[in-house]
């Protein structure tokens, strides 16, 4: 009877064991993937208005998520400044683009980039002058 009664023990303490391993390893693996609540995620959702004209200084807006102090605005091509960049809030920031009369026409990408996150791109289009004036 006691041999019978240590193996059952024995066999209840592998259990337990077993048990602990799996619920350490649940707990662990549970964050993996979820970005960590110090260091969100930034987005980009629009920029406002998403189009300027060639020789054009255009004040923008643009909208998304956790944006920080210091955060900085990204364009891709050339014959576009960005200057005077305020994070107004986590979700908005206010810019100025100055488009060079001679900047290549078409979509250009824009990021934002803070606390070393880097945003999916969105849409400003640098439009002709010409093109501008036929429209009026």
């Amino acid at each position: 009877m006691s041999l019978r009664v240590d193996a059952m023990q024995t066999r209840k303490c592998k259990m337990s064991k077993i048990w602990v391993i799996a619920l350490t390893l649940a707990v662990f693996t549970a964050g993996c993937g979820r970005q960590q609540a110090g260091n969100p995620f930034t987005t980009l959702s629009s920029i406002s208005p998403n189009s300027g004209t060639q020789g054009q200084n255009v004040a923008v807006t643009l909208t998304g998520t956790n944006f920080a102090t210091g955060a900085t605005i990204g364009l891709s091509g050339t014959g576009i400044t960005v200057s005077n960049t305020t994070v107004v809030s986590s979700t908005q920031i206010t810019a100025t683009l100055a488009i060079a009369a001679n900047a290549a026409t078409g979509a250009r990408n824009v990021t934002v980039t803070s606390s070393g996150s880097t945003t999916s791109a969105v849409t400003f289009t640098v439009n002709t002058l010409l093109s501008t004036l036929a429209r009026v």
